[in-house]
């Protein structure tokens, strides 16, 4: 091959009467050696030698053959032909730029030999490359060479056909990709991209692309740099001479401001996927976006994405920056199923998917199962918004599904890898310096606040959440009252393993990758402050401080910016509010003064919401005088009431848990799914929390990470199990290193294991039986015989 290119290039450049003719440019182009022939059926004439290589042909009926490095080191080859008064261009590639091509010369024309088929095939529709001395982007480009997403050489079978349209300028509005041939996409669970298109949403932001390296072919790029879309668009055509890589661009745009796209696995009009994925500009000024809206959606039936396919799958990935244009600083993570009911058209092709004016306040507008709130506190890079902590995880669709019960785990414990780099997990993690906060059962319009006692925004009616320090420390948040607002601030290093080990592997079965990165397992508390009635709560390493003071929970609400006034308000209402010191609980306390008391060496545990007011524990190595309404305490471990209607306080000794239980269960019979009811009493006055096995038998029933039993209190919860085993099964209940023995329970033997359980209690019942079945059959053998 090397051989028959050198020739063929011997061939090109010296030319004969009896082949079309040729000649070639020597040069550089972007610092590299390059050989550019042009192949022309009339004579090039001699004038044009000392001119770009361009000037040497046309883009109506000449060749171009491209080589860098070395003279035969072919990377690529663009043909033009014309049908009547319609150009057409070829591009010719092997492996998509990464190997040489080869060719040879005929008669009046080049003939590529390998590969023999080109990979884009381009027609301008209404005109030439050019109407009224403007690039004409009225396109038709099919694309040969994709097996599913995936680049291999052209077969000479279509793969894709795509049609340019412009706006009244010129400039390229929109772009469809169509697979061809159309096979039923639910044939095949691959997940190719069947059905595409980009828009330019914001027709008015100014449209600016890099200048073609071929003026009279205004489409193509030849360099050695990486497209910036934020400055401009790259050539649709590119070959990039570092690494020989074709890049086919959008002709519109791709994630910079203002571009609305459709990614989808099926045909319209039920797109899924990647539809809708917007990119909103508030700023003229700059071609990022300040808003991205990243659809995943996936119809009832359609068999990609998550399962299970018999539902409406819809989540969406919604991230905005604020001050800084290049970095992303927060996002709401969106999981439901809610269907699309809008038809929107991008050329002539009809979907449905909210349209780029309807879109942001269709996201922000329903009332979403699931949802995560992001803040990347030292911002985040890329194009795409921020991907950490989201509800969009495949994995949670078993809890959204109601396939399973279990709570979603990575949302109270993420990921905590050591940088922002993506990986499988990163939809569940929490990277340094970001924090998030989560719902599993929100059904509620996304809602924001500031709160004044941190300082940061949060997610109204939030589980819990957690800010990732990257020291080896965390800090969570929750709402002590299951409230909208967060009272409650621990920080502490997370434990290396979760409270409950999970279940043993099978044999031979290795763990999952990322089971080796940290999590955030509940650990070794370091501080913590609660903001209750009227109180201000400090616990840490020196001891306890207990403050009176005047505080809100929440400054202001805030809603999620759905365009540019919303965002600029939302921009303008944050701007002075730095956030407080995350390490330094204490400092807080600056900011709210009142009347205090500073107890050194004490410590501060279980403080929860009670009817009425809160409860906390207080352990003090030295007496306390009355103060803050607090009686005298003796040096010890108290259990301290408040009263929020009388503003009192009331004292009790603190009594380890002291637990009792019973499991009922009615009806239950082997082998078939019956209900059971877990009972616990803490007969102590201290809450129990910690890990908690429910066990029948040799059969866990159910484990819990993190089972609270208040003190002098109850709790209860209603469990479905299977039995296995039969007649009275014994039941313990698992608490750390304690076990808890239950009353046992009955299970009604099932009638196919009672006639086993007959036969291997009478062994005389079993031989009769063998004896009966024996005589049968010989009498049946005898009656054959006789026959």
């Amino acid at each position: 091959m090397k051989y028959f290119s050198l020739l063929a290039w011997f061939a090109l450049t010296l030319g004969t009467s009896a082949f079309a003719e040729t000649a070639t440019w020597q040069g550089t182009i972007a610092g590299v050696p390059a050989w550019v022939t042009v192949v022309s059926p009339t004579p090039i004439p001699a004038g044009v030698r000392g001119q770009p290589w361009w000037r040497w042909g046309n883009a109506q009926t000449d060749a171009y053959v491209f080589a860098f490095e070395t003279p035969q080191n072919s990377r690529m080859a663009l043909i033009f032909a014309k049908t009547g008064d319609t150009p057409e261009a070829r591009l010719y590639l092997k492996a998509w730029g990464a190997q040489p091509i080869a060719f040879r010369l005929q008669a009046d024309h080049l003939e590529l030999t390998d590969p023999p088929n080109p990979v884009l095939t381009l027609r301008p529709q209404g005109g030439g490359w050019f109407v009224n001395g403007k690039p004409n982007y009225r396109l038709t480009v099919l694309e040969d060479g994709l097996d599913c997403d995936q680049h291999v050489d052209p077969d000479g079978q279509i793969d894709l056909e795509i049609t340019v349209g412009t706006d009244a300028q010129g400039d390229p509005l929109w772009q469809t990709n169509r697979r061809r041939p159309e096979a039923d996409p639910y044939q095949t669970t691959r997940g190719c991209e069947r059905f595409g298109a980009n828009l330019r949403a914001q027709p008015e932001l100014a449209f600016k692309v890099a200048p073609s390296i071929m003026p009279i072919f205004p489409f193509l790029g030849i360099g050695r740099e990486s497209p910036d879309w934020f400055e401009q668009n790259p050539n649709p055509l590119y070959l990039d001479l570092r690494n020989y890589t074709f890049r086919f661009s959008p002709f519109p745009g791709f994630q910079n401001g203002g571009m609305y796209a459709i990614n989808s696995s099926t045909y319209p009009p039920k797109v899924s996927f990647e539809s809708p994925f917007a990119f909103y500009n508030f700023d003229p000024a700059t071609r990022y976006a300040h808003l991205v809206v990243r659809g995943s959606r996936f119809p009832a039936g359609v068999p990609f994405g998550p399962e299970p396919y018999r539902l409406e799958r819809t989540t969406f990935r919604y991230s905005w920056k604020t001050d800084n244009p290049t970095v992303w600083r927060y996002g709401l993570h969106l999981a439901g199923f809610y269907p699309y009911q809008e038809t929107y058209q991008i050329g002539g092709q009809k979907f449905n998917a909210p349209s780029p004016a309807n879109l942001t306040r269709f996201v922000v507008g329903q009332k979403w199962p699931m949802i995560s709130f992001v803040e990347a506190t030292q911002g985040y890079p890329g194009s795409e918004g921020i991907y950490f902590y989201s509800a969009q995880a495949n994995e949670h669709w078993n809890w959204l599904s109601g396939t399973s019960d279990e709570p979603i785990a990575e949302l109270e414990s993420p990921y905590l890898p050591k940088d922002d780099s993506l990986v499988r997990t990163s939809d569940r993690a929490m990277p340094p310096g970001f924090r998030g906060e989560y719902s599993a059962s929100y059904f509620r319009v996304p809602q924001l606040y500031l709160s004044p006692i941190d300082q940061r925004v949060h997610l109204s009616w939030a589980q819990g959440g957690l800010w990732n320090l990257g020291d080896g420390r965390v800090l969570r948040t929750k709402s002590l009252q299951a409230g909208p607002n967060v009272d409650s601030w621990i920080l502490e290093r997370p434990a290396s393993a979760p409270p409950t080990p999970p279940p043993p592997r099978a044999p031979g079965t290795k763990p999952p990758a990322e089971d080796d990165t940290p999590r955030a397992y509940p650990g070794k508390l370091e501080q913590a402050l609660y903001a209750v009635d009227g109180y201000l709560l400090y616990s840490g390493p020196d001891g306890v401080e207990l403050r009176q003071a005047s505080y809100q929970l929440q400054a202001f609400t805030l809603n999620p910016p759905a365009d540019r006034a919303s965002w600029q308000a939302f921009r303008d209402r944050v701007a002075p509010f730095p956030g407080r010191d995350p390490r330094n609980l204490r400092a807080w306390l600056q900011a709210f003064p009142g009347a205090g008391l500073r107890l050194p060496g004490a410590q501060l545990s279980q403080v929860r919401i009670i009817s009425g007011g809160f409860q906390m524990v207080l352990s003090t190595p030295s007496p306390v005088s009355a103060a803050l309404g607090l009686p005298n305490l003796p040096a010890g471990t108290h259990l301290l009431r408040y009263d929020a209607a009388s503003r009192t306080w009331s004292r009790r000794q603190a009594e380890t848990p002291k637990l009792q239980g019973r499991l009922e269960a009615k009806d239950a019979r082997q082998f078939e799914p019956a209900r059971f009811r877990l009972s616990l009493e803490n007969q102590g006055s201290l809450d129990y929390i910690g890990p908690a096995e429910l066990w029948v038998g040799n059969e866990l029933v159910k484990a819990w990470r993190g089972l609270i039993v208040p003190g002098v209190g109850r709790w209860s919860e209603e469990l479905a199990f299977s039995p296995s085993g039969r007649g009275y099964q014994p039941v313990r209940l698992v608490l750390g290193k304690n076990t808890l023995e239950l009353a046992p329970v009955f299970i009604t033997p099932n009638q196919r294991e009672g006639i086993r359980q007959e036969f291997s209690a009478n062994p005389m019942a079993l031989i009769l039986l063998v004896v009966f079945l024996a005589g049968g059959l010989l009498g049946l053998w005898r009656a054959w015989r006789w026959v």
